[in-house]
């Protein structure tokens, strides 16, 4: 009698077993990078100088999310790539975070006048100096909130007036480089407009050669200041009362350029309409406003080379994205060179 044998099960074979696997892992991986980026941590790049010197253009900083509570996103897009599949899908919504935004957090957010939704508007850094309900004013540079003057910190920089001894004395280029002063040109021949932190310039104060320094105030009322037509300038500016969740405000011809478009774009509100110095919000008479959310007034650190608050206004709430905290790399902007000292920094 004739038996048949049985084949033995052919095994699979280990290289479509560990592709398998290795996609379970890369998927996986994908999973739990795009959850840390969506509601704890976001990397951000530092594109421009505003901020020097606490943080560096060529800087790669960590931006804690959960820091305000993360920001569900608002449109749909693909995820790690700036494919945008459609804008304006799901309505605002933050989660818990661990606390809440202070005076002099470095925050990133996305930049108020763009026309686009929230999310997708361009991310910008800058320093938190006025809070909900706060009054702010500068006076020849000097920045005060509700009354009380707050100096510059040793890392903050703006542009100086340096008065050598006379007119046949150069600050050596050793000099130049070590306090990393940037100068623009010469006032008189023995006058220089430069541009340093605090710390250089307290250094630089102490040299035999240099007789005077004096914070540069610019008189000229710029192009592009907030609000229009106010007759402020950047070094000369205020006093404005910065709008707070439910506070309540008489509307009138003065304060309506301010809060002009706080009510028109991040309040919610359809229909604005300002006529005969009256405000109009879907056909209803509006005599005195209150505010939906919180605002806040945002400078540089490098407070001449810095596009802010004082150009285009307020930070509104759901303009958060995270609150700055480390630098996770830095290189030098134009050579490459990493700057291992910056590395993992603590952004103050």
């Amino acid at each position: 009698m004739l038996t048949h044998k049985t084949e033995p099960p052919i095994p699979k074979r280990p290289l479509i077993r560990d592709v398998r696997r290795s996609l379970r892992i890369a998927l996986f991986f994908l999973l739990v990078s795009l959850l840390v980026r969506l509601l704890l941590f976001v990397p951000f790049g530092v594109s421009s100088s505003s901020m020097s010197y606490s943080v560096l253009r060529g800087d790669m900083i960590l931006v804690s999310k959960v820091a305000y509570g993360a920001r569900l996103p608002q449109s749909l897009s693909v995820p790690f790539t700036n494919w945008v599949l459609s804008e304006d899908v799901f309505p605002y919504f933050r989660l818990p975070g661990l606390g809440s935004i202070q005076r002099n957090d470095l925050i990133v957010f996305n930049y108020p006048p763009e026309h686009r939704t929230t999310d997708l508007k361009t991310a910008y850094v800058k320093r938190v100096v006025g809070m909900p309900g706060d009054s702010l004013q500068i006076r020849e540079k000097q920045l005060s909130i509700n009354g009380k003057p707050i100096s510059l910190t040793s890392l903050q920089a703006q542009d100086w007036l340096v008065t050598l001894i006379d007119e046949e004395t150069v600050i050596p280029p050793a000099r130049i480089e070590a306090l990393d002063l940037k100068i623009r040109y010469r006032i008189s021949p023995n006058v220089l407009l430069v541009s340093a932190s605090v710390a250089a310039i307290e250094s630089l104060k102490s040299l035999p050669y240099v007789s005077m320094v004096a914070p540069y105030v610019r008189k000229a009322l710029p192009d592009q200041i907030f609000p229009k037509h106010s007759g402020f300038s950047y070094d000369e500016y205020g006093p404005i009362n910065i709008p707070r969740k439910n506070q309540t405000i008489e509307l009138n011809s003065n304060n309506w350029p301010l809060y002009q478009t706080v009510i028109t774009r991040f309040e919610g509100n359809e229909e604005v309409v300002w006529k005969n110095q009256q405000l109009w919000i879907n056909g209803k008479n509006i005599r005195a406003y209150t505010f939906r959310q919180n605002y806040y007034f945002v400078l540089g650190d490098n407070r001449d080379a810095s596009s802010d608050s004082r150009s285009w206004g307020f930070v509104p709430e759901d303009h958060l994205i995270g609150k700055a905290t480390r630098v996770l790399y830095s290189s030098d902007s134009q050579t490459g060179i990493p700057r291992m000292e910056r590395i993992f920094l603590k952004i103050e």
